[in-house]
């Protein structure tokens, strides 16, 4: 059985605390985001406080675009070990905010279907600045 998205952020998590104690935060998205990495990582930092996770939210809630704090590591860890694989779960355990997305971001945050990749192509250019 497949530990899903956790058993990977997990690990990472765990490095970058490894590697840095004083480790801020992991910036997460999901391979399937048509919107630039540096706009979704300005509206989470411009949403940050004193929680350990800062997720993104549109019209839904997107538990794969977010910040998590680098201690978070070995608690992920053994989430996962325990058979945890719900993401929100796994959040809502722990101090956690959103970060307010534009509404016409939505349909290029995540796709899981053809038909939601070809609403994705249509609503770029709107979103595309050069």
């Amino acid at each position: 059985e497949s530990a899903g998205p956790l058993s990977g952020l997990g690990q990472a998590l765990r490095t970058v605390a490894m590697d840095d104690e004083d480790a801020g935060s992991l910036f997460v998205i999901p391979i399937d985001s048509l919107i630039l990495p540096t706009q979704i990582l300005k509206v989470l930092t411009s949403s940050q406080s004193e929680a350990s996770i800062t997720l993104l939210t549109s019209q839904r809630l997107h538990p794969l675009h977010g910040l998590f704090s680098a201690q978070l590591g070995r608690d992920m860890v053994q989430y996962v070990a325990s058979g945890g694989r719900s993401v929100m779960d796994f959040v809502k355990a722990h101090t956690w905010q959103v970060a307010v997305a534009p509404d016409d971001w939505e349909p290029c945050l995540n796709f899981n279907s053809p038909e939601e990749y070809q609403e994705a192509i249509v609503a770029l250019p709107a979103l595309t600045v050069l």
